[in-house]
């Protein structure tokens, strides 16, 4: 599997090279989690399941896109692919039929930094390491969680199906002005499927772009 997803991100990008660092599925319904959710639980201790992510976030922010890259090559290999552009990206893909929580995905251009929080996602405890390990090998990375400002536009893809994928950008070391540096996206209640209790099955794989061919920035 990923052999496959680096050979089509090299395809698709032009990079001279990809590295898949990690991926999760998603197979139980959201409310799962809700029901959870207790206030008196140690913040140690972690949820056993993954669900959609019901909230406008971005996976990496700058300082952790370097978090993960550090944490995913060896020292010598970092000094040398930090000396050009380089990208972190998704591929986004339904194991089954979309039957609720689609994703969507904004126009880059439409959504502003300010509209952009930076937060820290730390492992909760030794215990818990292996829940994240499908995020991340190191105690944890930076993120960006979204705020609503007018002017926002966003798209989806509706009734996806597993032969269909979308490839989304979390980080982009290439600063010119035009070009899309990250790409806020959520799950979200479709009001034509909200009754659905059958839960959305998806998998992402998170990966390392790498263009060796061309400038840092």
């Amino acid at each position: 599997m990923y052999p496959e997803a680096e050979s089509i991100l090299k395809n698709v990008t032009g990079a001279t090279r990809a590295h898949v660092f990690s991926h999760i599925t998603r197979t139980a319904p959201y409310e799962s989690v809700e029901a959870m959710a207790d206030s008196t639980d140690p913040d140690a201790k972690a949820t056993r399941v993954m669900v959609p992510a019901r909230h406008v976030h971005v996976d990496q922010s700058e300082s952790g896109a370097f978090e993960v890259l550090k944490d995913n090559m060896t020292a010598l290999e970092a000094e040398h692919l930090l000396k050009t552009r380089w990208a972190i990206v998704n591929i986004w893909r339904p194991l089954k039929p979309v039957p609720r929580d689609p994703l969507a995905v904004s126009d880059a251009r439409s959504f502003h930094d300010k509209d952009l929080l930076e937060i820290y996602g730390r492992v909760p405890g030794k215990q818990a390491k292996k829940d994240y390990d499908a995020a991340t090998k190191g105690s944890g990375f930076g993120m960006l969680y979204g705020k609503y400002s007018p002017g926002q536009q966003w798209f989806y893809m509706s009734d996806m199906k597993p032969d269909e994928a979308l490839l989304i950008k979390c980080y982009d070391s290439k600063d010119d002005g035009r070009t899309a540096r990250r790409t806020p996206h959520t799950a979200f209640v479709d009001p034509r499927t909200r009754d659905v209790k059958v839960a959305r099955e998806s998998l992402e794989l998170r990966c390392l772009v790498f263009f060796e061919d061309q400038p840092l920035a």
